[in-house]
């Protein structure tokens, strides 16, 4: 986990804007504003009442999941202890203007960080019962780090992807951990309700992820599916209470229609008919369009999909089972007539990344054997397409970021870039020092920042620069080194035996006690 907790810091050194966190605290209008007022809800007691809470789409409430925010909230309610010692006004009522530089707001974004981090823990030791440390570190570079998820951890954090894939790595990591069966031989019936929980909250962190979390159970809990019949009541019987207790329950308490706009402008997508002719131009578009195809911003996913329908290996059957929900995922982004309004086809790829994990690391196995170090080659010139195009993301305001259409390839508006990889490459080949300017805007340039203070020579940058840091924010610096050094500590206290380092403590304590009753 050493390797894989560099990249992770290398990523939020590169990716991750200060200046985005001094002006908008890394939460974006929309949907990232209801996940917030989700967690605060919670945190300041409000629960299920949105009266104090600031969101901008919903009436009563947030029309968004409260999944990730039922994640988030622990982390929320420690860093609103800062917000609540300095008498910060967010306590009483969240605002436009007291959210963006709260620290209640970055717990959330300590969270999403967290869990990040989480993730990349649970897929490599769930792959290292089965691979050596090269073959599992490699799965998940190419498939967490080279695909753009990194940019929902560290660019836009308040947001629900990372949630979900942190419930689908814990999933497969128990499947990796228990070769396609969990013991319930001790202490069952916790295990049940434990799996009934997580189901339940990647239901509700996204909605429609359900087909999924109700398939989990299947593979989890093992053949014979009829001999464990009860085992299994047990687990949806936990997974229908939850759903019922955080989503039905409080819109009976509150008004039954709050809220639902945005369902039913899914409902007019997700619901349509179209002809054959269109859908196959869909498909085709959504594997090799140029402004997100699958071949450019996740080739591994496509690697991952056809090691798991080409070799055998023992957790196949379980692989392909858990895999089918996957299509749903797939239906909504060729039903959604667009990527979905930021970086990818996210809808797809955060539930994907974990269940091709293993057959990734398999494959590489496989080359490896065949190739050698040759194979390193092969997988350089399959990377750079991914790699490039999420490190080039929002690296301007011109060609390298969203812009308001009117009309997309399908007949959908909103924001996109239709030609985003071709304006990719055509930075990185005829524009190099903007693409020096996009990969250098994130911590190489609060360095520079920072450097210039220490020196006093701040005057002496460039207007653009003092536009994006008008003034030095000491939260903001404090808040940033916690954002470096956090996968650092978490590699650190996942490498301590903590059951031996207590019982140290406790024999010590002992000791004294012992010494000081002797003394007497």
């Amino acid at each position: 986990m050493k390797k894989i907790s560099i990249c992770i810091f290398v990523c939020a050194f590169f990716l991750c804007r200060p200046y985005q966190l001094q002006h908008s605290g890394l939460c974006y209008s929309g949907d990232d504003q209801s996940y917030f007022a989700h967690a605060t809800a919670i945190v300041f007691q409000q629960y299920p009442h949105y009266d104090k809470e600031f969101f901008t789409m919903g009436k009563e409430r947030p029309e968004h999941p409260l999944g990730p925010s039922l994640l988030a909230a622990p982390f929320v309610y420690v860093f609103s202890l800062v917000d609540r010692v300095l008498g910060s006004d967010i306590v009483i009522q969240r605002t436009r203007a007291n959210i963006s530089s709260s620290w209640s707001l970055f717990g959330f974004v300590f969270a999403t960080i967290f869990y990040f981090w989480v993730s990349c823990w649970l897929l490599y030791k769930g792959l290292r019962f089965h691979f050596e440390e090269k073959f599992a570190f490699l799965s998940i570079v190419a498939l967490v780090f080279m695909q753009g998820l990194p940019l929902f951890a560290f660019r836009r954090p308040v947001f629900s992807h990372v949630y979900e894939l942190f419930l689908q790595s814990l999933l497969i990591f128990l499947l990796l951990k228990y070769r396609g069966g969990i013991s319930l031989n001790r202490r069952k019936y916790l295990k049940l309700f434990l799996i009934g929980i997580v189901i339940a909250l990647m239901g509700l962190v996204r909605y429609n992820n359900i087909i999924m979390a109700i398939a989990w159970p299947l593979v989890l809990i093992g053949r014979p599916w009829r001999k464990n019949i009860l085992n299994l009541f047990v687990v949806y019987g936990v997974f229908v209470l939850t759903i019922f207790l955080f989503k039905f329950l409080p819109e009976l308490v509150l008004d039954h229609s709050a809220g639902m706009e945005g369902a039913s402008f899914a409902k007019g997508y997700l619901l349509a008919v179209h002809d054959p002719l269109f859908y196959m131009r869909r498909i085709m578009h959504i594997f090799f369009g140029i402004d997100w195809g699958l071949v450019f911003t996740a080739p591994f996913i496509i690697l991952g999909l056809g090691s798991l329908l080409y070799f055998r290996f023992p957790l196949r059957k379980a692989l392909v089972l858990i895999s089918l929900p996957l299509l749903v995922n797939f239906v909504v982004v060729v039903q959604w007539l667009a990527q979905g309004g930021w970086y990818g086809y996210r809808y797809l790829v955060f539930s994907s990344v974990p269940v091709f994990a293993y057959p990734l690391a398999f494959l590489f196995r496989a080359l490896y054997k065949k190739m050698g170090n040759k194979m390193y080659i092969l997988l350089f010139f399959i990377a750079i397409f991914p790699f490039l195009s999420m490190i080039c993301f929002d690296g301007n305001n011109t060609n390298l970021t969203l812009k308001p259409l009117n009309d997309g390839y399908f007949g959908r508006g909103g924001s996109d870039n239709l030609t985003y990889q071709l304006e990719v490459w055509k930075t990185v080949l005829f524009h190099p020092i903007q693409f020096s300017i996009a990969i250098f805007k994130g911590g190489v340039l609060y360095l520079v920042y920072l450097a210039s203070l220490i020196f006093r020579v701040d005057s002496k940058l460039p207007a653009v620069v003092l536009s994006r840091y008008p003034v030095f924010d000491l939260s903001v610096f404090i808040k940033m080194v916690i954002i470096y050094f956090l996968p650092f500590v978490l590699y650190w206290v996942s490498g301590r035996d903590w059951v031996s380092v207590l019982g140290c403590v406790t024999a010590r304590f002992k000791k004294t006690d012992s010494s000081q009753e002797v003394g007497k």
